[in-house]
């Protein structure tokens, strides 16, 4: 048994993902509301933008944003308004 600890919560789980069964909704959730915040709002310039828009935690949101399902998005953002959203 491998045991991680889940990125959210904490607590300790058995699974390939990083985060808790019960915390996967969760995160499900708020990364379809920053998709779509995203996809929105294109004068973004910080992940505390996109915190304050969306009501997830600078924490969360930058996680997220560590993910491979983001670089475009993030990429678009960057090309269109010279941006530099600093992960």
């Amino acid at each position: 048994m491998n045991l991680k600890r889940c990125e959210r919560c904490g607590c300790f789980f058995d699974s390939e993902n990083s985060v808790c069964s019960k915390c996967e909704p969760k995160d499900n959730f708020e990364k379809a509301q920053i998709k779509g915040y995203l996809l929105e709002n294109q004068n973004i310039d910080s992940i505390t933008d996109i915190s304050v828009g969306t009501g997830i935690s600078a924490k969360s949101v930058n996680r997220f944003l560590q993910n491979k399902e983001f670089a475009s998005d993030l990429n678009q953002i960057k090309k269109e308004n010279n941006s530099n959203i600093n992960l």
